[in-house]
């Protein structure tokens, strides 16, 4: 093999390889997304079944519920709604005893 061809050779493999590391990234990117879509929906579906033991009288699963919605939510809202409803929770259970 010639000089020139090893260049291009190696040159080539240089090139696959920056390009497997790049498509790595971008897949890399895709699953960083699609996780932090899961944990907003994670959250908000929390936050819901919250609502729904609320609405039930079951205070204590609500707060539960309310606690997972807190330390999933990746929003300033989403985070502020359930940590408001964790609060009012608390407070009607305090104010039933």
């Amino acid at each position: 093999m010639g000089v020139s061809a090893r260049r291009f050779t190696v040159a080539a493999l240089v090139g696959a390889v920056l390009m497997g590391g790049g498509c790595a990234a971008l897949n890399g990117r895709d699953a960083a997304e699609a996780a932090a879509r899961r944990m907003d929906a994670y959250a908000v579906t929390r936050y819901e079944n919250a609502m729904r033991y609320m609405e039930a009288g079951r205070y204590e699963l609500a707060m539960d519920q309310f606690a997972a919605a807190v330390a999933t939510a990746r929003t300033p809202e989403m985070r502020r709604l359930a940590e408001e409803g964790y609060a009012k929770a608390g407070r009607t259970i305090a104010a039933r005893r």
